[in-house]
């Protein structure tokens, strides 16, 4: 497990890095978008195959999005992604097994499903002006710091 230092040192050096806040920004979205889907485990080997066919991601960003979505910090939003998809299927299900664990597995797994693609795709579209936004303010702000280096 990563500590608090190494984290901040990983961050840094994402924000700092020769990318473009674009390439930055979309890699933390891609990211993002991966560790809320009901993928754990899986989600690596997604990011590894988005860094592979997409080179003009940022791979740090990427990773970093899912370092920053852990276990634990994930549960809110597999339970988020529950709900909703309990507000768009109702109460009611739509089809039903003679095998009530058949049934309520298949009722389960439409909602929560379909809840993570509707929460994975809101949080990656707010993620994405959020993440662009702190690496131009960092970047903006280390320009002006060295500026002021410079003149002193």
């Amino acid at each position: 497990m990563w500590s608090v230092e190494q984290f901040k040192a990983r961050l840094k050096e994402m924000l700092s890095a020769r990318s473009s806040a674009h390439e930055i920004a979309l890699g933390f979205t891609i990211g993002t978008f991966i560790s809320i889907l009901p993928t754990p485990g899986f989600n690596l080997l997604l990011g590894a195959l988005v860094v592979a066919v997409y080179p003009h991601v940022n791979k740090l960003a990427v990773f970093g999005a899912m370092a920053v979505y852990n276990p634990i910090v994930i549960i809110p939003f597999y339970w988020a992604s529950y709900k909703v998809g309990g507000l768009i299927f109702g109460l009611n299900p739509v089809v039903h097994y003679d095998v009530v664990v058949i049934s309520e597995a298949y009722d389960f797994t439409r909602r929560y499903l379909v809840g993570s693609l509707i929460v994975a795709a809101i949080t990656s579209t707010v993620t994405y002006p959020l993440i662009r936004e702190i690496v131009h303010l960092r970047r903006s702000r280390a320009s002006r710091s060295s500026q002021a280096d410079s003149q002193i």
